[in-house]
């Protein structure tokens, strides 16, 4: 049997127009959770640490407002 891989839409999000057709989308057709979901999603495709930074909170900060 072979084994599959997790599925994860980050790696495909690596340019920023990418990015904001992802979060537009979901902002116009999701839900709110669908939102802080993309949200989470684009800021792991642009690195944690560095979307923390540009935001001016810390790393953990971060995940704390993305997992309530």
């Amino acid at each position: 049997m072979e084994k599959l891989t997790e599925f994860d839409m980050a790696e495909y999000l690596d340019t920023e127009e990418l990015q904001k057709g992802y979060l537009d989308y979901n902002a116009q057709e999701g839900t709110p959770e669908d939102l802080l979901r993309a949200i989470h999603v684009v800021a792991k495709a642009r690195g944690m640490s560095k979307t923390a930074k540009d935001a001016g909170i810390t790393r953990d900060g971060l995940y704390k407002a993305l997992f309530p």
